[in-house]
């Protein structure tokens, strides 16, 4: 029997800055870092309890038609007083399309998985954003996982507020 659990998830802040701005030939490199807020139910088991630090980069080739990209990271996995967890490698590639105030994209992602009992996670992200104004995005990213370390789907919406 397969056990699952539900509930609100932790919550993550993440802050991004444009490392090479775009050049002539359309690429450019952002670096990001992020923080998990462990704002989930440790005792329901959909969360750690712990604070979890990352770093990403984000290479990026933009043509007329799509925005496509390479990124990997880095998380630092805070340990609960019961697991001592790994640290986690990020990987993926995306390619995106906008459409005026509004952008659409598909991604593969994968990552180690964070402790040795565990398959790596593989999914596969289909998402949407529209730009509200010049300082906030509405967003919404659905997921469908493609091995057994992946939950089988979940689901994302937020909304981003440029500084």
């Amino acid at each position: 029997m397969v056990e699952s659990e539900s509930g609100l998830g932790d919550v993550v802040v993440r802050g991004r800055h444009v490392l090479v701005a775009e050049n002539q030939k359309g690429i450019s490199l952002d670096g990001s870092l992020a923080i998990k807020l462990p704002t989930a139910s440790e005792k329901k088991g959909v969360g750690s309890g712990e604070t979890d630090i990352g770093a990403y980069l984000t290479l990026s080739q933009r043509t007329s038609f799509f925005k496509a990209s390479i990124f990997a990271g880095y998380i630092a996995i805070g340990d609960s007083d019961e697991i001592n967890y790994d640290d986690i490698v990020t990987y993926g590639v995306s390619a995106s399309r906008n459409f005026g105030w509004t952008g659409a994209y598909v991604s593969l992602e994968g990552r180690t998985a964070a402790t040795d009992q565990s398959d790596d996670p593989l999914e596969v992200h289909l998402g949407a954003f529209h730009l509200l104004d010049i300082e906030h995005t509405l967003t919404a990213d659905i997921f469908l996982g493609l091995s057994d370390g992946s939950p089988d789907e979940g689901i994302s919406l937020g909304i981003v507020r440029w500084f």
